[in-house]
């Protein structure tokens, strides 16, 4: 497993750690807001498609139409952005900095169609970003971050070590 490899399992290991510490409704009902609420509407619109006219059952199905489309999801990128302050992190452990490339990376995934634009504020968007490099590089590493480090630096020995 490569570096890459392992830091998208560290990204994705974070949010099960959210999902262990809130529990899978709230988190998926934060991670899916605003569009999980045309998923509600729908479910609303089958009754009315089976025991009343379907005219009835196609409004309250239209009406769903708007919740689908690319509204901000503040809760989705508030969840990105902690997982990706892991991937800045391990990438500052292993090589002392940040790269532009990653900060880049992750800005487009805030703001661009990656995620279905969660953030509409770029700057805002931005500012996150670099608020969390700079928590990465100022503070001190906790126990839970070593441990991250260490299973990376042993990952990549041992994908050394298979190579040699």
């Amino acid at each position: 497993m490569g570096q890459g490899n392992f830091i998208t399992l560290a990204h994705e290991a974070k949010h099960m750690e959210r999902i262990q510490r809130e529990g899978k409704i709230k988190f998926y009902s934060k991670y899916f807001f605003p569009q999980i609420l045309g998923v509600l509407v729908l479910l609303m619109a089958v009754p009315l498609f089976i025991w009343s006219t379907w005219v009835a059952g196609l409004i309250v199905a239209l009406a769903a139409l708007p919740f689908f489309l690319p509204w901000p999801a503040t809760f989705r990128a508030q969840l990105e952005l902690e997982a990706y302050s892991l991937n800045m992190a391990i990438e500052y452990w292993t090589t002392g900095k940040v790269s532009d490339y990653t900060k880049e990376r992750i800005y487009q995934a805030m703001v661009g169609r990656f995620y279905y634009r969660m953030s509409w504020d770029k700057e805002d968007a931005m500012e996150d970003i670099l608020v969390e490099q700079l928590k990465i590089t100022k503070a001190p590493k906790t126990y839970a971050e070593r441990s991250y480090l260490n299973l990376i630096v042993y990952t990549i020995c041992m994908d050394e070590l298979k190579t040699n």
